[in-house]
């Protein structure tokens, strides 16, 4: 018997109760969400309309005697009434299978809920597993209101499910995870409603439970577009960002944002904060931020101590592209910085990931003297892909031949061979689930 309806009872029982209507349970509106996943240990994310304890059951999929139960979580009003638990005592590579029990009683879902650990490995090892990573952004879901004013930036949710049967070991959100409207940036409250349209989607809901999710932010997901550090509701943006992404970290104890460091096997991410200490486009100031100072010493540090065989910086806008306002580039000072330093440490297997476009690329930098930087971007999702792109970005000759897509896509990211031989191929997938496009990048192809 649950909580509440023991407590009913009881105050029934003792002539308390002057109504027939028992205390309503809480009810589950979004998740489970398998957050951040190590070797050993998993983050469980879920919402609730009302604060409500809850417990996490797991066991190795081919062990289902082997039961364990998560310490009891509670959702509550402070977090969005979100809540999240850690399911500990995991061993590397095994994959789980769980169940959510909900102010005491178990809650089924209609899909399968799992995750994989992450499998164990140490550099120099011989043996050495492949795994593959799905990556996306730009998440638009269509408003009603929005539709009444003929707004609408998108739609095709099927892709989700076309993900999930794709396959992958983890999920990476790329930025745009959620799009503000105008008038949610009036309040804290409005833009949490936003939020939460977004992560009750159902047809999202079997993506979030069976395998982790990992994310940044963009301009839509932090504040109006091409949003800076002059949105004066960041804070709140920031609140709601860790509330609803079981992230690892976010930031550095003294630097708010959204950056943090991810490894898998041999590939490490270095998530990047592109907006929180961003100054506006139109800044004339020549050594205008991007990541801002601290950051850029943190991510530079970051690289420089990475003994991982691909290095996967990820920015929710371009990097490379010589053409377009949000792109890093455009920051000419932070830009020359970063590119300067992988060049002058020799750092070794660095590859750019984006968001943001609207569609998907390769772009390849040749760098006299050094290995090609190659930058991947993944967009859209659910939003409308790019109708109309100028011509000289189409005509570009950093882009890789045939790896422009204008549909709605998924990417994924697949790690493979054998130690000293490691092959990163780079993936677009279409909404109905066909490949469109590979690329492999060798691991000798990005070393000195």
């Amino acid at each position: 018997m649950s909580r509440n309806r023991l407590l009913s009872w009881v105050l029934g029982a003792a002539g308390l109760l002057t109504w027939a209507s028992p205390i309503l349970a809480a009810e589950l509106k979004a998740g489970p969400l398998v957050g951040d996943t190590t070797e050993t240990d998993s983050i469980i994310w879920i919402q609730t309309d009302s604060p409500a304890p809850f417990q996490i059951r797991y066991w190795p999929v081919d062990q289902p005697d082997q039961v364990q139960s998560s310490l009891v979580g509670q959702t509550r009003q402070l977090d969005f009434m979100s809540g999240r638990v850690k399911l500990t005592g995991l061993k590397p590579g095994t994959r789980y299978v769980y169940e959510l029990l909900l102010e005491g009683e178990l809650t089924p879902r209609p899909y399968a809920l799992g995750f994989s650990t992450i499998p164990a490995y140490r550099p120099g090892s011989v043996e050495i597993p492949d795994f593959k990573i799905l990556v996306g952004s730009c998440f638009y879901l269509d408003d009603p209101l929005l539709k009444m004013l003929n707004i609408s930036y998108g739609t095709g949710m099927q892709i989700f499910e076309q993900m999930v049967k794709t396959g992958g070991d983890m999920m990476f959100w790329l930025g745009d995870n959620v799009y503000l409207a105008p008038f949610d940036l009036s309040s804290r409250y409005n833009m949490t409603q936003r939020y939460n349209r977004h992560r009750r989607s159902p047809e999202v809901q079997s993506l979030f439970g069976g395998m982790p999710q990992l994310a940044i932010w963009d301009d839509h997901d932090f504040g109006p577009n091409n949003s800076n550090n002059q949105f004066p509701r960041r804070q709140d943006s920031l609140d709601l960002f860790k509330a609803y992404w079981p992230n690892a970290r976010a930031g550095l104890l003294t630097t708010p944002g959204v950056f943090f460091t991810k490894k898998y096997v041999d590939l490490e991410f270095f998530a990047t904060d592109n907006r929180y200490h961003r100054d506006p486009n139109d800044d004339p100031n020549p050594n205008k931020a991007f990541f801002g100072a601290t950051q850029l010493a943190w991510l530079k540090n970051e690289l420089k101590a990475s003994k991982s065989t691909f290095k996967v910086v990820i920015v929710g806008s371009p990097v490379l592209n010589r053409h377009y306002v949000e792109a890093l580039s455009q920051s000419k000072k932070e830009y020359n910085e970063l590119m300067d330093f992988i060049k002058a440490e020799d750092i070794k297997g660095v590859v750019f990931l984006s968001g943001d476009r609207h569609h998907s690329l390769l772009m390849k930098m040749d760098r006299p003297g050094t290995y090609p930087l190659y930058e991947f971007t993944s967009s859209p999702l659910t939003s409308n892909p790019t109708q109309l792109l100028d011509p000289i970005e189409l005509e570009d000759d950093w882009v890789v031949p045939d790896t422009y897509v204008f549909e709605r896509n998924f990417g994924r990211l697949h790690v493979h061979g054998t130690q000293g031989a490691r092959v990163l191929s780079l993936e677009t997938w279409d909404s109905r689930g066909n490949l469109l496009w590979s690329h492999d990048i060798p691991e000798k192809e990005l070393g000195y």
